[in-house]
Parts: C-alpha cells; structure tokens; sequence
C-alpha cells in the first residue's frame, strides 16, 4: 500500500482519538461513559502506533517462526482457527460488557459506536491472526487502497459519526 495514504489512515485513527477523548471530557470522571471513552481513546491511539508500524505483521511473522522451530508448523491452520476464535469471543465479550454499562446521547441503542468498534476489532484479528482464506480477501489492492483499509476507514467514520451527529431531543 502506498506509504502516504498508511499516513493518512493513521492520521484518522489520531482525529478520531482525539475527538473520543473529547467526548470522554463531557462525562463527570470515573462514570461508566467516562471510563468508556478514555479506553476507546488508549485502544484507537494504540491501534495508530501498530497499524504505523505494521505491528500485526510482525506479530503473525513471530508466530510463524515459533510454529515452525517448535514442530507446530503442521497444525498451524488449527492454531490460528483457535486464536481467532478465542479472540473475536474475547471481543465479543467486551463489546457487550460496554454495551451493557455505556450510555449513549446520540446513537439509538449504540448502534454506530459498537458497529465501528466491531468493525476495527474483527479486521485487526483476521490481520494479526493471518489465516490464509482470510489474507487473500482483506489484502487485496484497489490501487491505493486495500479491502482491510476500507474497513479500517469504515470503522473509524463510523465511530466519529457517533460523536459528532447532533444530540436529539424529545
């Protein structure tokens, strides 16, 4: 992918970082919306740094390099099956705690914010995971942009629109 544009992904993770940590100055400190938007916000920076430096690359390359100097190289499709599945049930059951205890002032039922959030978590666990049948989908190049950083930049709007669409009132 071009080297610009990764800059410019990484420039909407910090916007939208930023613009959570905004929305987590509206909430008295140590509420549940508070606590919220102060993790999304360290998540999203996180995510920035990784997704810069190519984190989730080197992370699958490590796990390759131990499967196969540990003679596990020949069930790998089974590891990454099982770390995949472990992870998006590690998620899932995140994204409910939070749904569970986070009140939202602009999105019916939380809709937008947990539908960006799921988004950005299920597309850095397909890329940290690296299961092949998955690779060839969210790796493949439109020209400037990949099918993974579509919905890297979906999520990211996605979570944004929750912030800025106007309060509604009754």
């Amino acid at each position: 992918m071009n080297t610009t544009f990764s800059w410019i992904i990484v420039s909407v993770y910090v916007l939208v970082g930023t613009l959570t940590l905004i929305k987590a100055k509206r909430y008295p400190s140590g509420s549940s919306n508070y606590s919220f938007w102060i993790i999304l916000t360290g998540g999203l920076i996180g995510l920035a740094i990784a997704r810069q430096f190519q984190l989730h690359d080197q992370l699958s390359n490590f796990g390759r390099h131990l499967s196969l100097h540990n003679g596990l190289y020949q069930i790998r499709e089974y590891l990454q099956l099982i770390t995949l599945l472990a992870l998006l049930f590690t998620s899932i059951t995140i994204i409910i705690h939070w749904g569970r205890n986070y009140e939202s002032d602009s999105s019916p039922k939380k809709l937008f914010v947990f539908l960006g959030i799921g988004v950005l978590l299920a597309i850095w666990i397909l890329r940290t995971v690296s299961y092949h049948y998955t690779d060839q989908i969210i790796h493949f190049d439109l020209g400037v942009i990949s099918i993974s950083s579509i919905f890297e930049l979906t999520g990211l709007l996605v979570i944004a629109y929750d912030i800025l669409k106007p309060v509604r009132t009754s």
